[in-house]
């Protein structure tokens, strides 16, 4: 969602999840964060899981129990989703009998704040990967041009990563001219990020938190992607 002020910070579309046409905002929000869902489901819930069906409980309940249509605007959204993801894989093991979490694994695993945790790991990829393909929408072959340059896998975010003129060579550009390519592509991905961020965020101090947790993570992750 587009807006005249590149500074505000937002719930616009998430707020539209209860809104009169409620259908577009929630086949967006759950494509949105669904590799997130998936992935947090996935080392949260036992071994052997039917992480699917438990994924498919998990907007069902998102739904009905209306969790953020009723949140405080003022909090971080990732913050709220992080809680409501840990709430719901406590009561799906206790509903199944199975053991709970421990509580240095589920802080190991869901801590808010802490760039080490496995679950802030899968929300900084989860966020790279719409920003790239937000990016690849209007520049396909800056989108290209990173994934080839920095090993961006389509799944994993680690695939094979190529030298500066192998991916000029790829694209059809000359071997002098890829740098400025990817350093244009870095900043129209930042750009792309920026965006999605401010989506989730209520005030500008949010949004630069939430961008300077992104930065290391990304930066531990894919070192020069990020500046």
């Amino acid at each position: 969602m587009q807006t005249s002020d590149p500074y505000s910070t937002r719930w616009a579309r998430i707020d539209g999840l209860y809104g009169p046409e409620p259908e577009a905002s929630w086949q967006w929000f759950v494509g949105h964060y669904r590799p997130f869902v998936q992935e947090v489901l996935s080392a949260a819930l036992p071994r052997g899981a039917d992480v699917a069906a438990a994924e498919g409980e998990f907007w069902g309940y998102l739904y009905l129990s209306k969790v953020v249509d009723r949140a405080d605007r003022q909090r971080r959204f990732r913050a709220l989703l992080f809680g409501t993801l840990r709430n719901f894989a406590r009561r799906w093991r206790d509903s199944r009998g199975h053991e709970p979490l421990p509580n240095e694994a589920l802080d190991a695993l869901m801590a808010e704040d802490t760039a080490a945790s496995t679950a802030t790991q899968i929300w900084a990829q989860n966020v790279l990967r719409n920003a790239l393909e937000e990016l690849g929408k209007s520049c396909s072959a800056s989108a290209e041009a990173l994934k080839c340059f920095y090993g961006i896998g389509s799944d994993a975010l680690d695939g094979v990563k190529l030298q500066g003129p192998e991916v000029a060579a790829r694209l059809g550009l000359s071997p002098q001219g890829i740098y400025m390519h990817l350093y244009r592509a870095r900043a129209r991905l930042r750009q792309c990020i920026e965006s999605d961020l401010r989506e989730s965020c209520a005030d500008e101090e949010a949004f630069r938190d939430e961008m300077r947790l992104l930065l290391r993570v990304a930066g531990s992750k894919t070192p020069g992607l990020m500046e």
